[in-house]
């Protein structure tokens, strides 16, 4: 069971192959513009796969980050956005990609706009943090408290294995 829930965890993880293998195709424009010796559309095709690429490693990152957050292997996730900072990344690779291909500006701003609203669908928002919060008291260590009342909140999260119970010659009867 308790590999059922890991596997649910680092399910999404997976999603980040996307941003990997569907801009392979930008490969055969710079291969292609190296072949021509066109300068403009080699630097915008350039652009376009490592934007891409590199919004496909902040979304695995982050996925995994979440993951672990969700498995209770951490105690809070990460405080950058990275879903979001992948998605305008995207959006700038889309936006590259369309303007390699001959698009005027105003398509390849459309289609930057579709690129970050389809990846915020499809890879979802950041996790926020929990919302802890310990008044001061005189005499309490708020930051002890804190850190306590998360690991305690981590603990909860956690999937739980399967107990199981010993067999006995009493529980066989």
């Amino acid at each position: 069971m308790a590999h059922l829930s890991r596997a649910r965890a680092w399910a999404p993880a997976a999603k980040a192959a996307a941003l990997f293998l569907l801009p392979f195709p930008l490969g055969f424009a710079v291969l292609a513009a190296l072949i021509t010796g066109d300068l403009d559309r080699l630097t915008l095709a350039g652009g376009a796969l490592s934007s891409l690429w590199t919004a496909g490693v902040l979304a695995f990152s982050a996925l995994a980050a979440e993951a672990r957050y969700v498995l209770g292997e951490r105690p809070d996730p990460p405080v950058v956005p990275l879903k979001l900072l992948s998605a305008l990344l995207t959006g700038l690779g889309v936006a590259l990609a369309a303007l390699a291909g001959g698009h005027a500006v105003s398509g390849a701003l459309v289609f930057a706009v579709l690129g970050t609203l389809g990846h915020a669908a499809f890879y979802g928002r950041d996790l926020g943090a929990p919302r802890i919060h310990v008044a001061a008291v005189d005499g309490v260590d708020v930051a002890a408290v804190t850190g306590q009342l998360k690991q305690a909140y981590g603990r909860l999260r956690a999937p739980r294995a399967p107990r199981r119970v010993p067999l006995t010659a009493r529980s066989r009867a």
